[in-house]
C-alpha cells in the first residue's frame, strides 16, 4: 500500500465537519504544526554561524564602562542634581514672591470694599433716619 492510500484511509476515518469532535482534531493538527515549526526554528538556530569566543568577548567588553567613565557620569549626574535643586529653589522663591504680591493686592481691594461698604451703610442709615422722620411727621 502506498503512502497516499494510507493518508486517504486516515482522512476517511476522521469525523465530518458537523461533529463536535472535529474541533478537537483541528486543535490537534494546529498543535502539531506549532511543534514542527518550533523544531525547525531550533534546528536553524543550531546550524547558523556563531561568532568565535574571542570575538564575543571583545564585543561584550566594548559595552562595559571603565571606572573613570562611571566616575565622570556620577559627577555629571551630581552636577545636574545640584543645578536642578538650585532651579527649584529659584522657582519656589519666585512663586512665593508672586503669591505675596497677590495677597497684598487682595488685601488692598478688601479694605477698599470695606470702606465702600461702610459708606453705603452710613447713607442707608441716613435715609432710614429721614424716612423715620417723615413717617413721624405724617402720623402727627
Amino acid at each position: 500500500m502506498t503512502m497516499l492510500a494510507h493518508m486517504s484511509t486516515l482522512l476517511a476515518q476522521l469525523p465530518g465537519p458537523g461533529v463536535y469532535s472535529s474541533v478537537g482534531w483541528i486543535l490537534l493538527a494546529l498543535a502539531a504544526l506549532c511543534v514542527a515549526a518550533n523544531q525547525v526554528h531550533g534546528f536553524l538556530d543550531r546550524v547558523k554561524d556563531k561568532p568565535a569566543p574571542a570575538d564575543l568577548q571583545s564585543h561584550v567588553a566594548a559595552h562595559f564602562a571603565t571606572k573613570e567613565e562611571v566616575r565622570q557620569v556620577r559627577e555629571d549626574v551630581d552636577d545636574l542634581r545640584n543645578e536642578l535643586g538650585t532651579m527649584r529653589e529659584q522657582i519656589l522663591a519666585a512663586g512665593q514672591t508672586r503669591a505675596d504680591a497677590i495677597n497684598e493686592h487682595i488685601e488692598r481691594v478688601r479694605l477698599e470694599l470695606k470702606a465702600d461698604t461702610v459708606g453705603i451703610h452710613r447713607r442707608v442709615d441716613d435715609i432710614l433716619a429721614a424716612v423715620a422722620e417723615l413717617k413721624g411727621r405724617l402720623q402727627t
